[in-house]
């Protein structure tokens, strides 16, 4: 394993990173690496005061064999705990996802990965709770991510939100493919409380709004958006309006 310390001073900035949508004018630290194999980044984030993190994973098309990334926070930069910040997500796919509100000095990225593919770790540092722009909800201010686009070619695209005493909140999605069908699917907590037919995305933009937004239906559940792959050498692009709003 491999541990590599990044100076926070090198990362501070507000700018978007490759496949992942900054929530406007809060980030602080920015970190971006293309990985291979089981590595460890160790991030300072002293001075932030509480903090979300939001991490995107965009794996190459092929030779990704087992993924895997979490992230750790630590008081002293010496002991860490195990994904106390991020719990465990797969990288097996493009995904994006965003923690609880956290308050460690120090933060490590913690990737477990095998196979001969790259996948390029893009990580933000929010200083205080990550207020969204303005929506069109039934109420009050609401955090989290709310406009993202992530594309990804001959790969399946999750963009999921979960966060601590929050429920998670679907206002629209838009979908298509540069080429071949695909279909979408709304995954409440690991239980599919939305789908389109199979092959219902194609070249066409496809938008489903929901008047009433999809609510996670628990406190902290995840609520995940999944655009299946358009197929060999086909783009597939998807857009999210999401955010997380108290109970």
């Amino acid at each position: 394993m491999n541990v590599k310390r990044v100076p926070a001073y090198v990362f501070t900035a507000v700018f978007f990173l490759a496949g992942f949508l900054a929530v406007p004018a809060r980030a602080q630290i920015s970190f971006g690496v293309l990985n291979n194999g089981t590595n460890t980044y160790v991030i300072d984030v002293r001075n932030q005061g509480a903090f979300n993190v939001r991490l995107a994973a965009i794996p190459d098309a092929t030779g990704v064999t087992t993924c895997s990334v979490q992230v750790d926070g630590s008081s002293d930069n010496v002991t860490f705990g195990s994904a106390d910040v991020l719990a465990s997500q797969s990288c097996l796919n493009r995904a994006a996802v965003i923690s609880p509100l956290a308050a460690a000095k120090w933060i490590r990225l913690n990737i477990t990965q095998s196979g001969t593919g790259n996948v390029q770790f893009n990580l933000n540092v929010d200083k205080g709770t990550a207020v969204s722009s303005q929506t069109t909800g039934p109420s009050g201010p609401s955090n989290g991510v709310v406009g993202q686009e992530t594309t990804a070619v001959n790969n399946a695209i999750t963009i999921q939100l979960a966060l601590a005493g929050n429920r998670t909140r679907l206002y629209s999605f838009n979908a298509r493919c540069s080429g071949g069908t695909a279909g979408v699917s709304v995954v409440d907590n690991g239980t599919t409380v939305w789908s389109s037919g199979p092959a219902e995305v194609g070249t066409t933009s496809f938008t489903r709004t929901f008047p009433n937004p999809i609510r996670a239906t628990a406190i902290n559940a995840n609520l995940a958006v999944t655009l299946t792959s358009c197929g060999a050498t086909n783009t597939g692009t998807l857009d999210v309006q999401l955010d997380a709003n108290a109970p």
